[in-house]
């Protein structure tokens, strides 16, 4: 035989190969892409499993508990009022007043 025609049946079978093999890659992605699809449809479908309780509805309640809670808050509450409302500015000049008559008290003794 030839070159001209070993060569050309070399590039017929090496022609016949690839697309057989590109062929056979195309034909499997498309089987696997159409069962994944086939099974979001069916997944999407069908209603999810039931989850867990919510954290919410599993807590016991405890009224003492909560009580003390309460109380607390409302004490809180109450000192931070009280300590916004404060005339510190009365303290201050107080608290001057008691400073001078002590500082008398020791010049005079």
């Amino acid at each position: 035989m030839s070159l001209w025609a070993i060569g050309t049946i070399a590039g017929a079978l090496t022609g016949g190969v690839m697309y057989h093999a590109f062929s056979s890659s195309i034909q499997t992605r498309a089987a696997n892409v159409s069962t994944a699809l086939h099974e979001c449809s069916i997944a999407m479908v069908v209603p999810p499993p039931p989850g867990p309780v919510p954290a919410s509805q599993r807590i016991e309640e405890r009224p003492f508990t909560e009580l003390v809670k309460r109380k607390w808050n409302e004490e809180i509450e109450s000192a931070w009022g009280a300590a916004l409302h404060y005339d510190y500015a009365g303290l201050w000049s107080r608290s001057k007043g008691y400073a001078g008559e002590l500082i008398d008290r020791a010049k005079s003794s």
